[in-house]
C-alpha cells in the first residue's frame, strides 16, 4: 500500500495524473515468499530514484 501511495504523491508533485498505465509501466507484481509485492519494472531506475530523492528536501 505504501508504494501505491508514494506513487500517487510523487505523480501529483511532478504535475502528472496518477494512472494505472503509468503505475504498470513503473512497477510489476511479484511474489515474495507467501506475499505479493510490487517491484520496479525494467525501466530506467534513475527515473524512480530521482523522483524519490526530490521528496527528501520538501520541508525546505
Amino acid at each position: 500500500m505504501a508504494r501505491v501511495l508514494h506513487f500517487e504523491v510523487l505523480c501529483r508533485a511532478c504535475g502528472y495524473d496518477p494512472s494505472l498505465l503509468l503505475f504498470r509501466w513503473l512497477f510489476r507484481l511479484a511474489k515474495n515468499g507467501d506475499w505479493f509485492t510490487f517491484k520496479t519494472s525494467k525501466v530506467d531506475t534513475c527515473l524512480i530514484s530521482a523522483m524519490v530523492t526530490t521528496l527528501g528536501a520538501w520541508i525546505d
